[in-house]
């Protein structure tokens, strides 16, 4: 969970459904939390502390740990100030939850932010076509196809070059072409993918009867 989204309400909500939390908290001075300013205060990048949640006039204590990420090398941009993660989590150290593994367990969601911004920015899947719940999520299923066929396309180019990148728009646009293709009648050999993908993609295409054998 990202800075922003937190709250005392929410956090109650989660833990009543038995959901652990994993949250980056603001260590602003105006929208911080006096849990997280005073833990600040203390230098530590580890400890286990009580925090208020719930509703306000209905709060309860819940033992909680903040983490801190060590500072990161080099000067930030100009005009800004270096950032400080700090993270509130309900997963116990005792359970194999290091700080190292919480910080990456935050950081495993920025892929899927990246997946979102796609989705919304590029792909344009908002605001829907459709106004029934089976459109919408043919809509998101077909976009996913889109990004699945992009990231083959992309894997496989990336592969032969030595560990240089490749554009990612490009490959979008590359599977936008090749999706546009094959809805007006050509085959999947015509577009060209058997070029472009790489052999465990090709031999599913066959086996659904995507492309002969």
């Amino acid at each position: 969970m990202d800075r922003g989204l937190p709250s005392r309400s929410f956090f109650a909500e989660l833990l009543a459904r038995r959901v652990d939390i994993v949250a980056r908290m603001s260590t602003s001075d105006v929208t911080g939390w006096t849990e997280v300013d005073d833990f600040l205060k203390t230098g530590k990048l580890s400890a286990t502390i009580e925090v208020q949640v719930g509703e306000k006039g209905d709060r309860f204590p819940v033992r909680a740990r903040l983490v801190e990420r060590s500072q990161q090398p080099g000067r930030p941009r100009k005009g800004t100030k270096k950032e400080r993660m700090v993270i509130l989590t309900t997963l116990k150290e005792e359970d194999g939850f290091s700080r190292a593994e919480l910080i990456k367990i935050y950081g495993a969601r920025w892929g899927i932010e990246s997946l979102f911004g796609e989705l919304k920015s590029f792909m344009s899947v908002e605001p829907f076509h459709s106004e029934l719940v089976s459109g919408v999520e043919q809509e998101i299923a077909a976009s996913l196809i889109w990004m699945a066929l992009a990231s083959s396309m992309q894997a496989e180019a990336e592969r032969t070059l030595g560990g240089r990148r490749v554009v990612r728009t490009d490959c979008l646009r590359g599977a936008a072409d090749l999706i546009g293709d094959l809805l007006k009648g050509r085959s999947i050999t015509e577009c060209g993918l058997p070029k472009l993908l790489p052999e465990s993609c090709l031999n599913y295409c066959r086996s659904v009867g995507i492309m002969a054998m």
